[in-house]
């Protein structure tokens, strides 16, 4: 009689799981196909490994497989966990006017982003309807102490989890941006003292951006909402701007249950 087979450990299985979600994490907007090697490459697991995690991803509706071009892509169960969660998910779906209306009235793209450990994601994105213009998409990603939707929502961080993001570094991508912790510290003090935030072209050249916070019906800051588009708009329109931003983050916010108007103390 054969021997039957040990069930594998629960180690074991929290390992597959957590390489399994690893994988589906590589694929992204930019990158919506990747092949064997590439996923193997990326997360550092033998070829052998995940191409039998692949498989089970594949066998489960997670992924497809190309086999003329060798490449993989998400699939519809992908798809079907996206809708659910933008479905279950009530502020981007009540933010979505705000920012219709703050990018009609700036001409700049209207954003709405939380945080993601020291990343900025982008969950609401309006952009306006003009040939030049700042890019993004849902879901796109940026460090958090570059950009103004990111000093907004780290400025509301108790100090453990601040710690941990300053812990992460603070990389330098224009001759703006601020990478020493204390200098981080005291920007995050004005954007808590003034209550909104700016991107003096900290993230890219010649991109500004003003951001405000999102506050829920526990006061808690739970998202921000900002305008980004070319330094020159900003010059001359930064007042008209700023008073268009807090308006519509206040009007969010109200949406929400806060009750207590966002108000800037520039």
């Amino acid at each position: 009689m054969a021997r039957p087979r040990r069930a594998e450990t629960p180690n074991y299985q929290v390992r597959a799981l957590q390489r399994g979600l690893a994988i589906l994490r590589t694929f992204s907007a930019a990158e919506p196909t990747l092949s064997l090697a590439e996923i193997s490459r990326r997360l550092d697991i033998p070829k052998a490994t995940t191409l039998r995690l692949l498989e089970c991803l594949r066998q489960e509706s997670w992924l497809t497989y190309d086999s003329e071009r060798g490449r993989y892509a998400l699939s519809i169960a992908a798809m079907e966990i996206g809708s659910a969660y933008l479905a279950a998910s009530r502020i981007e779906q009540r933010a979505m006017p705000f920012l219709r209306r703050l990018a009609d009235i700036t001409h700049q793209t209207a954003n709405l982003g939380i945080l993601d450990g020291n990343n900025v994601v982008h969950v609401g994105v309006v952009e306006p309807d003009r040939p030049l213009r700042y890019h993004s998409y849902v879901g796109a990603r940026d460090l958090a102490h570059c950009t103004g939707l990111g000093k907004v929502l780290a400025a509301y961080l108790d100090e453990p989890t601040l710690r941990t993001l300053l812990s992460a570094g603070l990389p330098r991508r224009t001759p703006t941006t601020i990478t020493e912790p204390e200098s981080f510290r005291q920007e995050l003090h004005r954007v808590r003292a003034s209550g909104f935030a700016e991107d003096l072209e900290e993230g890219a050249p010649g991109l500004r951006c003003l951001a405000a916070p999102v506050i829920d019906v526990d006061g808690s800051v739970v998202a921000a909402m900002s305008i980004s588009g070319p330094a020159a708009d900003f010059e001359g329109s930064r007042a008209v701007f700023l008073v268009a931003l807090l308006e519509n983050a206040g009007g969010l916010s109200a949406r929400l249950g806060w009750t207590v108007p966002i108000r800037s103390h520039a």
